[in-house]
């Protein structure tokens, strides 16, 4: 079977590259157009039933005359009952789709077979949810005021945008399954509704009526997922995404000049003006809707969804309502994404709520921990830098091999994001889980959430005075937190073997000369102070390591499945 998956990959990819020759003379390559290139080819591979070739090749002909035929026969400011339908030609690939994907039969429920769940994650307790939805706050708040310039705090603020976007995924895909690509264009919704009702009216109440309206938007978007399940319902919010951007978003009605300003949210006692108050009140935002989705999770609605998504052939034979669950999350998905489009607070273009912008916002999600609120805070932060400080931070800087190639450090960001996704093969849980193997042990022992906690206020305290610069708060707070603070539990409580008091030293000697060598001057590039405060973990983490000996393990072995066992796990466990 290994190598039958590999033969059809091999051929699948040999063909689409192929037909990129064959293509490439006539079209100029944007994102736009490979982007429509790629729902063409589902959708006259779904018109196949993605295994008939006379009925692949009748969908392309149909698919390929139809957009040729509707570009030459309407002009590019041609409106149709008040709305510019100049676009129609890039509409039709997913229209195309959507109808097919419609009228595609009911998706069985199959009972026969075993599914396996190969993620995990755990539920954490709705009191350390408060107590992590504070924390985050808390850090918050104590990065705006070190952060003195306020226009230096716009990436933490794009970061909780994401993040919060990221978030509405948690409930949908995490707990129950359904798979969205659209989450974007949610925030897109909900941006364009703030706009209109925030400007000149009370922006608390344009927050919630853009929630409202992005909620209506998702329950009708969720009637397609009733009858699709797995890439034929990923295909639907796909097209539905890509729809938006040529159709709705394009609109000079909706988008004067090719852009809009979403208002700041005013609630009378606090009224958001600065990136230092967006940071404030997104944390806040965040934190609640975190707490709300931890809750949710271990309600009886949180038991749905997760049974949902393990058996719906189970469900259905207990009486579960699926139709009703199935359209209540994707509604919950979209009204919260939608609080994230209504909360921007500056200027946005149609670009920013493209498939693409959506694609990746559900990938660093998955690669954050899709089913975990921390997941979809690891995510949001990591594609907040991303598009913003990374870019700017290392515009100069490059990766190569002597004189062989060369990459700008912020092209390659571009497929970051993807490079995240391949490596999920090895940890489908995500990132979160890893880290929460990591600081468990730490949460276990006083002493050491005593060190975790203290150490980064005793930095920052440092920075805030002006004893340390912020490039050097920035590299002893990483070494702390990734090489000194995951050892502490093992220092405070030695192991037989192990030599703790000279390994504990060791941790405080290199993190003292991390802090010692002034960051911001010592490197001529921001790319070489980000490299070497890495280098700076490794040897930390590996001096510790060898002066102490032998460390135990991060994290416990996960047990066998009790579901597998005579199925994938042995019989004898011994």
């Amino acid at each position: 079977p290994y190598r039958a998956s590999m033969t059809a990959w091999a051929l699948g990819t040999t063909l689409a590259a192929l037909s990129g020759i064959l293509v490439a003379p006539t079209l100029d390559f944007n994102p736009l157009t490979l982007t429509l290139m790629v729902v063409n080819a589902y959708a006259v591979a779904v018109f196949g039933k993605l295994k008939s070739l006379p009925l692949a090749f009748a969908g392309a002909l149909i698919l390929g005359l139809a957009e040729s035929y509707c570009a030459m026969i309407i002009k590019s400011d041609q409106a149709l009952f008040g709305l510019n339908i100049g676009n129609l030609k890039y509409a039709i690939s997913p229209i195309f789709l959507f109808l097919l994907l419609v009228f595609q039969p009911q998706a069985r429920l199959r009972s026969a077979g075993v599914q396996r769940v190969r993620e995990s994650w755990r539920v954490p307790s709705l009191k350390l949810a408060a107590i992590g939805g504070v924390a985050i706050v808390v850090v918050a708040f104590a990065l705006v005021d070190l952060i003195r310039t306020d226009i230096d705090r716009a990436p933490i603020e794009a970061g909780l945008i994401f993040a919060i976007a990221a978030l509405s995924l948690v409930p949908l895909t995490g707990f129950a399954g359904q798979i969205s690509l659209a989450q974007l264009s949610f925030v897109g919704i909900g941006a364009v509704v703030m706009n209109r009702v925030g400007t000149n009216g009370p922006t608390l109440g344009g927050a919630i009526l853009a929630m409202a309206v992005c909620a209506i938007v998702g329950a009708i978007i969720a009637l397609p997922a009733l009858r699709l399940t797995g890439i034929y319902l990923a295909l639907s919010t796909a097209a539905f995404s890509l729809f938006m951007t040529t159709m709705f978003f394009e609109q000079s009605s909706i988008m004067p000049g090719g852009t809009i300003t979403v208002p700041g949210l005013d609630l009378g006692f606090f009224h958001s003006k600065t990136h230092g108050d967006q940071v404030i009140l997104l944390a806040i935002v965040f934190a609640v809707l975190g707490v709300f989705v931890v809750w949710l999770r271990r309600s009886s609605m949180g038991r749905r969804l997760t049974a949902m998504k393990d058996s719906p052939v189970a469900c259905a034979t207990l009486g579960l309502d699926l139709t009703r669950t199935k359209i209540g999350v994707f509604s919950l998905s979209a009204a919260m994404a939608g609080l994230a489009g209504a909360l921007m607070n500056r200027s946005v273009i149609p670009g920013e709520f493209a498939l693409t912008s959506s694609m990746a916002v559900t990938m660093l999600a998955v690669v954050g921990g899709i089913g975990a609120v921390g997941g979809a805070l690891f995510g949001g932060m990591l594609l907040g830098p991303f598009q913003t400080l990374v870019p700017t931070l290392m515009a100069n800087n490059a990766l190569g091999v002597f004189k062989f190639f060369e990459v700008a450090v912020k092209d390659l960001m571009r497929v970051a994001p993807g490079m995240m996704g391949i490596s999920l093969g090895k940890n489908p849980s995500g990132a979160i889980s890893q880290l929460g193997d990591a600081f468990r042990p730490v949460a276990g022992s006083r002493e050491a959430s005593a060190v975790a906690v203290g150490g980064p206020a005793l930095l920052w305290l440092l920075a805030r005075s002006g004893t340390i610069n912020n490039w050097t708060f920035v590299a002893c707070l990483v070494v702390a937190v990734l090489a000194v603070i995951p050892a502490v539990p093992t220092l405070i409580q030695p192991i037989p073997g192990g030599r703790a008091l000279p390994a504990g030293m060791t941790a405080i000697a290199m993190l003292v000369g991390v802090g010692l060598i002034d960051w911001s001057t010592a490197f001529t590039s921001s790319g070489m102070r980000i490299l070497g405060i890495f280098v700076a973990v490794g040897v930390t983490a590996a001096a510790v390591r060898a002066v102490h000996g032998a460390m135990p393990p991060l994290g416990a072995e996960p047990g066998p499945n009790p579901d597998m066992v005579g199925i994938h796990d042995p019989l004898s466990l011994s």
